[in-house]
């Protein structure tokens, strides 16, 4: 097990001294120590926000209330807050910066995405003056003249055009040749085999809903069967993994393509997609497949966990999944995906919330301390209106199953 580099190396877990607020971490499993742990979160937000100090208190008081935008937009308030305190905890500063400079540096990767994949190139109708092999020798050598790394050719690619973004009339020409490659990859199947796996040239399908799973005929064998295609097979060694969950990238690819529906009360995978918006008393509508579109079982916070996710917040993002689904590590994209189904995109490849929410869980499991900071939010988030603390052992063990 990691452990934070403020307690002594080999010292039993039970003992451990969180020094920066001297917690024992043992005291961290007791009603009284939870009590104590929250009146310094009390006391270090007042000490920063008195505001949002006040509104807490206001929050807790008022008990159990129908999610809607006030209530979303002061959690993400408090949850930065939040993500800070418990780094400041558990001695962990130096790596959750770490991390959120990690989830940041895809930032570019989305912008080249959003300004020159969708808003550039899907709509050039010109001509190519140039072949596909020139433009990629001449965007190396300029990727060259600069010295970044040519491990990550994507990334490279992104900061190149947006760096000429930032002056269009002086390097007009570089953008039209960059805008002019990145069209022949999404038009040109040959010129598509140069960048395998790209988040930025990864774009929404329409949906079929006869066609959901790809199919091809084997007419070659008796009864010529339908079989996946090739290359999507995934043989099973014994019990081990066959999916290997989508990368980091991939992932804040997804939560840039979310609407962020919250702040519009559009939110459809989480409370479920209804009839007509405003009107709950028509119900929820039904896909062409017969599934009523219910959205999240738990009612997660899905857009503020995303919104979160975006700005790097990874502890604070489990925070707030957890105000609804302390269990998040019995989900995530292994079980249920009722939310991509009420996803607001019906008619294109919906987000994939799941692979989001497995990705925050494993961000902070990865972290010194992180299975120790997921199993403190299980007893203490103060994101919760009620039963924000454990309360105290009553002397009975149940087991729930099933």
């Amino acid at each position: 097990m990691k452990a934070g580099r403020s307690v002594v190396a080999g010292m039993p877990l039970e003992i451990m001294v969180l020094n920066q607020f001297n917690f024992e971490y043992k005291e961290l499993f007791t009603a009284e120590g939870l009590v104590r742990l929250d009146g310094e979160f009390l006391r270090s937000l007042a000490e920063k926000d008195k505001t949002l100090a006040e509104n807490l208190q206001i929050y807790r008081a008022a008990g159990a209330q129908p999610a809607d935008k006030v209530q979303s937009e002061f959690l993400l308030c408090l949850a930065p807050h939040l993500e800070r305190f418990i780094a400041r905890l558990f001695c962990v500063e130096p790596e959750v910066a770490e991390l959120q400079a990690r989830t940041r540096s895809h930032d570019v990767v989305m912008d080249f995405k959003k300004h020159f994949v969708l808003r550039r190139a899907r709509r050039y109708r010109g001509e190519f003056s140039e072949s596909f092999a020139d433009l990629d020798h001449w965007l190396d050598a300029q990727i060259q003249q600069r010295c970044w790394p040519r491990e990550d050719r994507e990334w490279a690619v992104a900061r190149l055009g947006e760096e000429w973004l930032k002056d269009e009339v002086a390097h007009a020409a570089a953008i039209h040749r960059l805008t002019q490659w990145c069209a022949l990859i999404l038009s040109d199947p040959q010129a598509a085999l140069a960048v395998p796996g790209w988040s930025s040239f990864r774009l929404p399908q329409r949906v079929d809903h006869e066609a959901l799973v790809p199919l091809q005929r084997r007419d070659d064998l008796q009864g010529a069967p339908f079989v996946a295609p090739q290359g999507s097979l995934r043989r099973r060694d014994s019990f081990h993994l066959t999916d290997q969950r989508m990368d980091p990238r991939g992932v804040q690819s997804e939560v840039h393509y979310c609407l962020y529906c919250h702040d519009h009360e559009g939110d459809f995978c989480s409370k479920g997609f209804p009839e007509k918006k405003g009107v709950p008393e028509l119900g929820l509508k039904v896909d062409p497949l017969g599934v009523t579109l219910t959205g999240c079982p738990l009612e997660e916070k899905i857009s503020e966990m995303q919104l979160l996710k975006r700005d790097g917040f990874n502890i604070a993002a489990l925070a707030m999944v957890m105000v609804d689904n302390p269990m998040v590590p019995a989900t995530g994209h292994r079980i249920c995906n009722d939310c991509m189904k009420a996803c607001i995109y019906q008619k294109q490849d919906p987000v994939n919330i799941p692979q989001v929410e497995t990705r925050v869980l494993t961000d902070v499991l990865n972290l010194p301390w992180g299975v120790e900071i997921y199993d403190l939010l299980t007893r203490w988030n103060p994101l919760r209106h009620t039963q924000y603390l454990a309360r105290p052992y009553n002397g009975r063990k149940v087991l729930v199953a099933g």
